[in-house]
């Protein structure tokens, strides 16, 4: 029998190489935060042109490997400009990704990045820009159209979070397919024109809540919203019942409610808070008339009566997330145990305890008590007949949970049946 030819990566079709250039690149693991090729000669897709002149032929004639970049340059902004040029280049007519950030020297100037991003405007379709303050000016230089952008980042650097530019920006003006905006540092919406009816997320962090509200008040057709409030507002800013918003964020230190006594969502589904204050939580659930189905807040400073009232009122409830919970955060292992009718539709239900510690816990200083409160209010839901079975569990701790063997025996069995538990911080008890 004639012995089988031996195959080297080398003989592949020239378009399979290129599969597998694109597939290796796109997964990306080595990447920063962003995910995107850098301008190194070290990484893909430049390191594969300098494997072999056939690898370099396959990479430099695949678009789809240059259709993305992230480019940081501290200060020589204009050294970087014949290298991404000719990396924008190569990705022919393909949608481009782009993340840049870049810092200006007194003695050099940006008009050449500038001008690069302006000539590849047409392709430009998920933009981070990191603008440095002295040069905001002159980004007003890429004037669009934009017909591809749909997702843009603007970042200023080297401001503080209570600073905010007065500069005009109508850059993006024209960008018919926008849906996705995140404001950070500085930006004021009222100084940006944008078309702000047509997106459908929005993200700012670091901005007054009036120019938060204020777009909100422009923008119907937002599905999704997040915003990291750093200072109290007493300005009120009429809002329209935001009728499509189903997914809100409310970050930051001050509370919450401050900012929902001014919403009305009727279609949402997933709240993510800080701190509530009850009166104006119950009204915003009674105004809006929304079946929440994810919520995720901060229960640091809840007492019995607040577990209770506050979550009464949102029993379509089927994800629960209690983040920095307070010593009485045990409370709710008794009210979901003891209540069939308190939260009935829950199956998913993680408590984040990692800054409580068990000293600070008058009726749970005996560890083993803690877990028998524990067990005994997963096996009630999870074997509930009346309300929806519990599928998920997920608690960190540090309160040093002592679980005997009898325990383990319980807690194995509810694994047995199905129910997926994580139980982490415990010298005890792990995943």
């Amino acid at each position: 029998m004639p012995p089988t030819p031996r195959l080297s990566i080398l003989d592949f079709p020239p378009e399979i190489t290129a599969a597998i250039f694109v597939h290796c690149v796109a997964d990306r693991p080595f990447f920063g935060p962003t995910k995107l090729p850098w301008l190194s000669q070290h990484e893909a897709p430049l390191l594969l042109g300098r494997i072999c002149r056939q690898w370099r032929d396959v990479a430099l004639s695949t678009p789809e490997l240059w259709n993305s970049i992230e480019v940081e340059c501290p200060y020589f902004v204009e050294d970087i400009v014949p290298a991404l040029d000719r990396w924008l280049l190569r990705s022919g007519n393909s949608p481009l990704t782009i993340d840049l950030q870049y810092r200006v020297h007194p003695d050099t100037s940006s008009d050449g990045i500038l001008r690069l991003l302006k000539r590849h405007a047409h392709q430009l379709q998920t933009v981070t820009l990191h603008i440095p303050v002295e040069d905001v000016d002159n980004f007003e230089r890429v004037v669009g159209p934009f017909p591809a952008l749909r997702k843009l980042a603007l970042f200023s650097l080297r401001l503080s979070a209570s600073f905010e530019l007065e500069h005009k920006i109508s850059a993006f003006s024209i960008a018919p397919e926008l849906r996705d905006v995140h404001f950070k540092s500085g930006f004021s919406p009222a100084n940006i024109t944008m078309p702000w009816s047509q997106l459908t997320t929005f993200r700012a962090d670091t901005i007054p809540t009036s120019q938060f509200l204020r777009v909100l008040a422009q923008a119907p057709n937002l599905v999704s919203c997040q915003h990291t409030i750093y200072h109290a507002t007493n300005i009120v800013v009429p809002v329209p019942p935001l009728l499509r918003l189903r997914k809100l964020a409310i970050l930051g230190i001050v509370p919450s409610t401050d900012l929902l006594a001014q919403l009305t969502t009727p279609a949402l589904v997933r709240l993510e808070v800080n701190s509530l204050e009850l009166d104006r939580w119950a009204a915003f659930i009674t105004r809006s008339g929304c079946a929440l189905e994810h919520l995720a807040v901060d229960t640091t400073d809840w007492t019995a009566a607040m577990y209770t009232d506050a979550l009464t009122i949102v029993p379509s409830v089927t994800e629960l997330l209690g983040r920095r919970a307070g010593p009485s955060f045990y409370i709710l292992f008794g009210l979901l145990n003891d209540s069939p009718h308190f939260l009935p539709n829950l199956k998913r239900f993680s408590e984040d305890c990692e800054y409580c510690s068990i000293a600070r816990w008058p009726a749970l200083r005996d560890g083993v008590t803690a877990c028998e409160m524990l067990l005994a209010m997963l096996e009630s839901r999870r074997r509930s007949v009346q309300n929806a079975r519990l599928e998920r569990f997920d608690l960190v701790t540090t309160a040093g949970l002592v679980g005997s063997a009898e325990h383990l025996r319980r807690l194995n069995a509810l694994v047995d049946d199905g129910m997926t538990i994580d139980v982490e911080g415990s010298k005890s008890w792990g995943r």
